[in-house]
């Protein structure tokens, strides 16, 4: 029974659910990164330290190594998100409007299809035994392989086939990873108190008896005797074998009985109206009153 029990539970797949709004905040902190970005790229302070992307490049050929961002553009830029890691040249793209806006418009759409398709912890990942899960959405369920599931890691790593900024591929790719990693989140958890509750209904719905069949003269349960779950399920067991041989009567059997006595009654009736009608036509005439 032990045993039984245990495979039920075990053929119990885990249950995973997406967490509502976690892909809204994420695009919220997104966009609210270039947004500031922006105001301070309005500032005068630090747009008299500022060089477009264009004019960047062209020093950079002038004159190499000639140009260097100011503290007051590094300390704004980090007064933003302080575990940025930039390099000069990555902070003169991103504070550039054309590129930003690139690179801003690209990590969208990344996210919102990563997001919509689910992305789990690697630490969920790992509980998950099995090859399937059960992936709940929005009060929908499908069945899907473990294999279908996407980690953080393995978002990052597909985002490493990119092309975002098709002139400036190698900068572009690497703020684009950069930002992408300080935003993205997992929005699919895995339930384990809901995993559980299923499995230990799936074992309790193993039954004592195993559908066992009642013996002819088997003694189930005697007078006095305390009634066990055991005891229950034999006597269902009998109940179900009785039904199955139509020796006890279901429900469906109780009302054929009573149509069919409630027949017998209007036969009787109509016979009798006509033995009235042809004999006693006196009486006939007061059938009604007799009826009632």
């Amino acid at each position: 029974l032990e045993r039984e029990r245990g495979e039920a539970a075990a053929a119990v797949k885990p249950v995973l659910e997406f967490l509502p709004g976690v892909k809204e905040t994420v695009l919220q902190d997104l966009f609210s990164f270039f947004d500031r970005l922006g105001e301070l790229r309005e500032d005068s302070l630090i747009a008299a330290e500022l060089k477009n992307w264009k004019g960047y490049l062209d020093k950079k050929s002038a004159v190499p190594g000639q140009f260097t961002i100011k503290p007051v553009v590094l300390n704004s830029l980090y007064s933003i998100d302080s575990l940025l890691s930039l390099s000069d040249e990555e902070i003169v793209y991103l504070f550039d409007p054309q590129r930003s806006n690139i690179l801003r418009s690209r990590l969208k759409d990344f996210v919102v299809s990563r997001m919509r398709e689910g992305i789990v912890s690697n630490e969920a990942l790992a509980r998950i035994e099995s090859d399937s899960v059960k992936l709940r959405r929005e009060g929908e369920e499908k069945v899907i392989g473990k294999n279908e599931l996407s980690t953080v890691d393995q978002v990052t790593g597909q985002s490493m086939s990119l092309t975002v900024d098709p002139e400036y591929q190698e900068i572009s790719k690497s703020l684009f990873i950069q930002t992408l990693n300080r935003f993205i989140r997992p929005n699919i958890i895995y339930n384990w108190s809901e995993t559980e509750r299923l499995r230990r209904l799936a074992a309790e719905s193993v039954r004592i008896t195993r559908d066992e069949p009642v013996l002819e003269g088997e003694k189930i349960v005697g007078r006095g005797e305390r009634v066990t779950q055991e005891k229950i399920e034999r006597l269902d067991n009998l109940r179900a074998e009785l039904e199955k041989r139509q020796l006890l009567a279901g429900e469906t059997n109780q009302v054929k009985r009573e149509v069919g006595i409630a027949l017998i009654y209007l036969v009787l009736l109509f016979l009798m109206g006509l033995f009235l009608f042809f004999h006693r036509n006196d009486l006939y005439g007061k059938f009604g009153k007799l009826l009632i």
